[in-house]
């Protein structure tokens, strides 16, 4: 090997193998690398960038049974109701305190009637793909649908906050709802 070195022309011969190997490794990885961080961006795209059609969710968040955790905030009390809607009728529990067929879960607190919240964006309403936002002086409004057809709700009225997740929405896939 020191023979072959000690001749300038066979060792820029091979400086010139070994930088020829060196860049087409290097140009192998960089587009592999580029191949990798674009499939990761047609990923992130599918799963924060769709569309949802506010009349088919509103369709079935009236229509449709569906599981539901919901937080309401006032005045240092929370209450937490957990369940489900069949058939327009709310059962779970209130702060672990089971019911059951109730048509209301609490009639003081007005925007736990999906209807209500759902009336709010009838005039106004500021739409990003799949989120929704109705905002005004005296209340605040966010329906957000995840890809895994979660609809999450924030609703802000004077003093009141409620924060609503609804799932397992019988007959409703944001994916076939375009």
């Amino acid at each position: 090997m020191k023979l072959l070195i000690k001749d300038k022309k066979k060792k820029a011969i091979l400086i010139l193998i070994v930088g020829i190997l060196f860049i087409g490794i290097t140009i192998i990885i960089l587009l592999k690398e580029r191949n990798n961080i674009s499939i990761h961006e047609k990923e992130y795209q599918r799963l924060h960038n769709y569309n949802v059609n506010f009349n088919k969710l509103k369709y079935a968040l009236i229509n449709e049974d569906y599981e539901f955790e919901y937080n309401v905030a006032k005045n240092k009390t929370i209450i937490t109701y957990e369940g489900k809607r069949i058939n327009n009728l709310y059962s779970g529990k209130e702060n672990n305190n089971l019911f059951e067929n109730k048509e209301n879960l609490n009639i003081e607190y007005k925007y736990l009637d999906i209807n209500r919240i759902l009336d709010l964006f009838n005039n106004s309403i500021t739409s990003n793909n799949n989120s929704f936002i109705y905002e005004n002086d005296d209340i605040y409004a966010k329906i957000r649908v995840s890809i895994d057809n979660v609809v999450n709700i924030e609703v802000i009225d004077e003093k009141t906050i409620y924060q609503m997740k609804i799932y397992h929405i019988n007959n409703y896939d944001v994916k076939v709802s375009e």
